[in-house]
């Protein structure tokens, strides 16, 4: 399944490029028949801000129907900040082809603004005073709230977005894409941890589906698809003309793209191992301390929990870094549980006190307590004889 929608994506991106390298935008003449009502326009703005896989087809009807040639910036705002989910990113760059066959002031500003909305706090896409209130009045008249779009789920989506458009030739060049990978790259684990949570996912999922036309790694065939379907050969020629014509970076530019995740890998590397070790000294905090008093606190399970978190999301995220990067895995410490000393093959129960082998406090509370049960007192020397058996041979002699 993997397989046929990698075939379908590669045959869509050739021939989206082909129109986009060299788009026949309508005349001026052309635009002037279409309905340009303040009406409309604002409303197919509103609709850019929700493209979704269901309402592709009606906007791009709508949008051959409605000329926005005032509203380029507004449309621009619409398409970067509006919401997307990940079924939705193609739809997405049907839409922008669309209006960059249309406009030609749209391209441009829009590979302007993407890099802006993935990295908000690049310097290298930091806009001029103008840029920006341009753009927040743009969203404004769109009906965005920044502080609602803004997530690291929606970066993650416009990043696809930027990736695929330079593929399909909206954005000409693949310097912004190149920037963006770099600024996500650039975050470390002891900086702010929520920033580097989101670039080592961020760059995961980069990996995973730009592995070929980014990074110049290939692919296996037997790794798409089961192999059981056969193929005819027309279906092979066409598949093999798609292969040949898709566009693919330079091998300058792949490498430099490779550079920069691998030198990230190994960083996430280090990460993960730290991760791993102080998971297993808070195991074995908690196994002396369960050891010691049977129970642990509140906040040595959260510490536990919270430990346990961050092991589990490095180890998914390295593992899918190693996996497309066709990168070794680091070598992970495990827990290796040392038995302990046993005096005699006796458990000792320590009572929150640290006692070596054969110290009475490893069995008793206290000395009276061991003197209860170790030093029994002599019945026949409190008991009254009549009470007592008679004892065997003492009846023989009375005989």
């Amino acid at each position: 399944q993997r397989a046929e929608e990698l075939r379908k994506l590669r045959h869509a991106r050739v021939a989206l490029r082909a129109a986009n390298t060299s788009p026949s935008r309508p005349t001026d003449a052309d635009l002037k028949r279409l309905d340009s009502s303040i009406k409309k326009c604002t409303a197919l703005t509103r609709k850019l801000t929700k493209i979704t896989e269901e309402s592709r087809a009606s906007l791009m009807d709508e949008l051959g129907k409605v000329n926005m040639r005032k509203y380029v910036t507004e449309a621009v705002a619409a398409t970067v900040e509006g919401k997307l989910k990940s079924s939705d990113v193609f739809a997405a760059v049907d839409v922008a082809s669309k209006l960059h066959a249309t406009y030609e002031d749209f391209a441009p500003a829009l590979a302007e603004s993407l890099p802006r909305f993935v990295c908000p706090n690049a310097k290298a896409f930091a806009p001029s005073a103008a840029a920006a209130l341009a753009a927040k009045e743009a969203a404004t008249a769109a009906g965005l709230d920044a502080a609602e779009v803004v997530t690291p789920t929606q970066r993650r989506l416009k990043l696809r977005l930027l990736a695929e458009l330079h593929l399909v030739g909206v954005v000409p060049s693949a310097g912004s894409t190149h920037k963006c990978v770099l600024e996500l790259a650039n975050e470390t684990q002891e900086g702010d941890q929520e920033a580097y949570a989101h670039s080592l996912t961020s760059l995961a999922q980069f990996a995973r589906v730009y592995a070929e036309e980014y990074l110049g790694i290939e692919r296996k065939t037997e790794d798409l698809g089961d192999g059981d379907e056969k193929e005819t050969s027309a279906e092979t020629s066409a598949e093999t003309s798609a292969e040949t014509s898709a566009y693919r970076l330079k091998p300058e530019q792949q490498a430099a793209f490779r550079a920069c995740l691998v030198g990230f890998y190994k960083k996430a590397c280090v990460n993960l191992v730290g991760a791993q070790r102080n998971l297993l000294e808070i195991e074995r905090s908690n196994a002396k301390r369960l050891e010691r008093t049977g129970e642990l606190s509140a906040a040595d399970s959260e510490a536990y929990a919270a430990a346990k978190r961050t092991r589990d999301f490095l180890h998914k995220n390295v593992s899918t870094l190693a996996e497309d990067l066709m990168e070794p895995f680091p070598k992970l410490p495990e827990f290796i549980e040392k038995e302990r000393e046993k005096d005699r093959g006796e458990v000792e129960l320590q009572r929150g006190v640290d006692v070596g082998p054969g110290d009475w406090r490893a069995l008793w509370d206290d000395e009276e307590q061991k003197i209860f049960y170790e030093d029994l007192p002599d019945l026949r020397a409190t008991v009254p004889a009549v009470l007592l058996p008679a004892e065997e041979g003492g009846g023989a002699e009375a005989g």
